[in-house]
């Protein structure tokens, strides 16, 4: 298992790519794309993830332990493929589309947003999502 701990990734394109069995802590991805990338196996903790493109991300099996989703745009995940124990994550100024988090027992805070062209259609905010087993 690769371990990556307190690391800046900026503009890197990880499309496709398959994060297997790796373990980012205190990481922080910034204008990168994920695009049809593998999380699979993979560990996420107290991880930042700024103005990325995580569009139909694989996330089965992941774990993502106090992920923050910021300014960015989540289209197609499956969250609920995701391990349950110790999962967070917090999103701000972020575009989910059709995202599924369907299996967890959730306590949603939503905040005032302004909408634009770009929310249409989506779950936009400044939003917390605290996830309860």
């Amino acid at each position: 298992m690769e371990h990556i701990e307190d690391k800046i990734f900026k503009g890197e394109d990880y499309t496709k790519k398959v994060f297997y069995s790796k373990v980012f802590h205190e990481v922080t991805f910034e204008n990168c794309l994920f695009i049809e990338s593998h999380f699979g196996g993979a560990t996420f903790s107290s991880c930042l993830f700024k103005n990325c493109n995580l569009s139909l991300v694989n996330f089965e099996g992941s774990q993502l332990q106090d992920v923050t989703f910021q300014e960015g745009k989540v289209v197609g995940a499956r969250f609920d493929q995701c391990q349950k124990r110790l999962f967070l994550i917090r999103a701000k100024e972020t575009l989910f589309s059709s995202c599924n988090f369907l299996t967890y027992c959730c306590a949603l805070k939503l905040l005032p947003v302004a909408f634009n062209k770009r929310s249409i259609f989506a779950f936009v905010c400044l939003l917390s999502i605290f996830f309860i087993q």
